[in-house]
């Protein structure tokens, strides 16, 4: 048997979910080892700050009007991926790859985020289809499942 993959972080971190989706995806074994990263230097509060998924979760004051630019933003690109996902079943093709499986962390916090956020997903037909298809799959509710333990 091979020793299994060490995993440093929280479960809930983006960058974390994306390799643990990527090993449950591959059927690989690995041990998560948590990490409190809330206590290291690498949080910014003016970073932080404009995190949507994070702020509110460390308490940190928002800036409402930098949020609205990057809805706006967030809109467009989905506006190109609601044409791409029109011919495709999923972004590089008609099936599941690492560019939809990068989509998963973000788009899971955002889409958690309110409703008005999570309405730039779901307003679009084929984005919606393409998330509800991507976040169901059993490999991402495992990860999901992790996030409650971290």
């Amino acid at each position: 048997m091979a020793t299994p993959v060490k995993v440093y972080g929280p479960a809930m971190s983006t960058a974390v979910s994306r390799v643990l989706a990527s090993l449950i995806e591959k059927d690989i074994q690995f041990q998560l080892i948590p990490v409190n990263m809330s206590k290291g230097e690498h949080k910014n509060p003016n970073f932080l700050k404009i995190q949507l998924a994070f702020a509110p979760r460390m308490k940190l004051k928002q800036d409402e009007g930098v949020i609205k630019q990057n809805q706006e933003k967030l809109a467009k690109v989905l506006d190109v991926y609601d044409k791409r996902l029109a011919e495709n079943r999923f972004l590089a093709g008609d099936e599941f790859s690492l560019a939809d499986l990068s989509h998963l962390p973000n788009t899971h916090y955002l889409v958690s985020a309110d409703s008005d956020t999570a309405a730039l997903f779901t307003s679009r037909n084929n984005v919606s289809r393409w998330w509800t298809e991507i976040s169901t799959r059993e490999s991402w509710k495992k990860v999901v499942d992790l996030h409650g333990t971290a």
